[in-house]
């Protein structure tokens, strides 16, 4: 058997959640984590998936 990337079901969760709230600290207020806990979950789930998921502003 392969070694598979599994997506995490937690990340997945937040990148819903950011999608629904639109904004990071939105979606950690309806979590219960931090906007930097958020954003880690979000990059992780990324490097997981080998896929852009949201724009970042800088």
């Amino acid at each position: 058997m392969s070694d598979l990337n599994l997506i995490n079901t937690l990340q997945l969760k937040i990148f819903v959640t950011v999608a629904e709230e639109r904004t990071l600290k939105a979606a950690a207020v309806k979590i219960g984590q931090t906007p930097s806990a958020i954003s880690q979950n979000i990059k992780a789930l990324a490097s997981t998936s080998s896929v852009f998921l949201l724009p970042t502003q800088r």
